[in-house]
């Protein structure tokens, strides 16, 4: 009986994907809702939470890339790109909350 990881792999994609769509439109509604009511408040978290789907976006591609067959170039395939997606993201997520404290004094 073989060990695959590719049907793990998928599944992890697939949840991710709908995380995404969750996510974008739960920030589309919230962001109209905000405009409408004028609510400041409400149109800073869909700020927010678009920064959020953005680092779901980065690590789902990070999971499609890493899935990629090795090449004559790559001969380890893809796998390890998902150790460089980790700090990346969490860079990418530190300089928005840098940026955010900044704005606010």
């Amino acid at each position: 009986m073989g060990h695959n990881h590719d049907d793990a792999a998928t599944l992890t994609g697939r949840r991710l994907a709908l995380s995404i769509v969750i996510t974008l439109l739960f920030v589309l509604a919230e962001a109209v809702t905000g405009y409408l009511s004028r609510s400041l408040a409400l149109v800073s978290d869909a700020g927010h939470n678009f920064a959020d789907a953005l680092a779901l976006i980065f690590s789902w591609y990070g999971i499609w890339i890493a899935r990629r067959p090795s090449t004559a170039q790559r001969t380890f395939g893809y796998h390890r790109v998902g150790i460089l997606f980790g700090p990346g993201q969490r860079g990418f997520a530190g300089r928005y909350r840098f940026t955010d404290i900044l704005g606010r004094y």
